[in-house]
């Protein structure tokens, strides 16, 4: 009987081995994985430098040029047009650039000059017409003043002689006779007074009622000249206008109308204008600012303004007009500002499109540092600023102005220091990061003199 032979023992051990290995390549594949992952996960610092520049607060909008001065230039009198200019000419002020046919207003003129004359001859006539009227009325009056003054000494003269008569009649030394004659006497020179008194009223009354009169006659001869002065001043205005003047030098913009056609007076209700003429010494722009925005603009302030048209210049310009009241632009509020340009070259035209940039505030030597490095904690701003070891100190620092992008600096930083900006990360895990660096947990708070906000 031949007895079984018993199998080796690591052949029973090994697929335990197998499995063992297996096992401990899988953790280590997923140490390597887990410490890779980790590794790209991991944020990494964004610094910028605390520097000193030029810095500027702005507010931009577009808008499109205009003339600082637009006239519609109409005829004020009806006339057939002899001379236009051309448009595109160039003209000074005060000069003629229009004319209409000034026949029928010479004419006018004439017949006003010559109704003045008449009426300022029957003045003349009339005044001296009134003074021998007057002179002879005064006569009658003096007349009839004597002729009362002789019938009041003569009354008195025969009241004497009628007392005198009566007293040697009293004593029988004159007759019943002599008397009587005085009486009768006294009686006629009582009725002659009494006719020089009427004769007297009666001239004076005249004298006034043709003095008044008189006066009448004469408002009315000089009403008639002053009338007839005013039709030659009209007429001498009417024939003066038929040449028309530019009113401030510029440029003919549009012509209306056309040599021999008429131009029809501006006081016509279907007036036109025969010409257009606008000044572009200066051009004005009305920018469209956001009602956000427009507490930070004020006139006066100085504005930069770019021309698509003219790409490489920047003209200057100043905020002369600031609109009271919004208007809707595609459902948005914004306020017009009129910025003047001067344009001595004349280069900027009418119609070009522009953007206005209005400069709120500028500081030459500015500390910037970009305004998301700054963190605000109840009313007190911070910043992350990276040590020359590689560490991170939390500094308080005083925030001057901004333009949303830039953050001036005004307190707090030096210049060359490196400042920490909000983590990005290459996945979605780095809210623990940014959470960190926002609350300065774990970090120095270094607060410089004067506090900060």
């Amino acid at each position: 009987m031949t007895n079984a032979r018993p199998k080796p023992r690591i052949t029973r051990l090994w697929p335990v081995f197998v499995l063992t290995l297996a096992a401990l390549a899988l953790a280590g594949w997923w140490l390597l994985r887990s410490r890779t992952t980790n590794t790209q996960t991991a944020p990494t610092n964004e610094t910028a430098t605390v520097a000193r520049s030029a810095f500027r607060v702005s507010v931009s909008g577009p808008g499109t040029l205009e003339a600082a001065q637009t006239l519609e230039v109409k005829p004020e009198v009806n006339g057939v047009v002899l001379q236009l200019p051309k448009v595109g000419e160039w003209v000074q002020k005060g000069q003629l650039i229009a004319r209409l046919d000034p026949t029928d207003y010479q004419r006018t003129l004439e017949n006003a000059q010559l109704a003045l004359q008449k009426a300022q001859a029957n003045l003349e006539a009339l005044r001296a017409s009134q003074a021998s009227t007057e002179a002879t009325g005064r006569q009658s009056v003096a007349s009839a003043e004597v002729a009362y003054a002789n019938a009041s000494r003569d009354l008195q003269s025969a009241r004497d002689d009628l007392e005198a008569t009566q007293k040697l009649y009293d004593i029988g030394g004159t007759s019943l006779q002599s008397l009587q004659q005085a009486k009768d006497a006294y009686a006629k020179a009582q009725a002659s007074l009494q006719t020089a008194r009427v004769n007297l009223e009666t001239a004076r009354q005249s004298l006034s009622l043709k003095a008044s009169s008189n006066a009448q006659d004469l408002k009315n001869a000089q009403l008639a000249v002053q009338q007839a002065q005013l039709e030659v001043r009209t007429a001498q205005e009417n024939l003066a206008a038929t040449k028309i003047y530019a009113p401030f030098s510029g440029v003919v913009a549009e012509v209306n109308g056309q040599v021999g056609s008429v131009g029809v007076g501006a006081t016509n209700s279907n007036s036109s204008a025969l010409l257009t003429l606008i000044d572009i010494s200066s051009v004005n722009l009305p920018v469209q600012v956001d009602e956000s925005e427009i507490s930070k603009v004020q006139v006066g302030q100085k504005v930069e303004v770019t021309l698509d048209a003219f790409s490489d210049e920047t003209f200057q310009g100043v905020v002369t007009n600031i609109s009271p009241q919004a208007t809707v632009v595609s459902n948005i509020a914004v306020f017009y500002v009129t910025v003047n340009i001067p344009n001595p070259q004349h280069k900027l035209k009418p119609g070009m499109t522009a953007e206005g940039e209005i400069l709120i505030q500028e500081i030459p030597d500015a500390l910037v540092i970009p305004k998301r490095a700054v963190q605000t904690v109840r009313g007190r701003s911070y910043v992350e600023v990276l040590q020359p070891d590689g560490t991170q100190e939390t500094v308080r620092v005083v925030l001057g102005p901004d333009d949303g992008v830039s953050q001036v600096i005004t307190e707090g930083l030096e210049p060359g220091q490196q400042v920490v900006l909000p983590t990005r990360s290459s996945s979605g895990s780095s809210s623990s990061s940014q959470q960190r660096q926002g609350g300065g947990i774990g970090l120095p708070v270094r607060i410089p003199a004067g506090g900060g906000r």
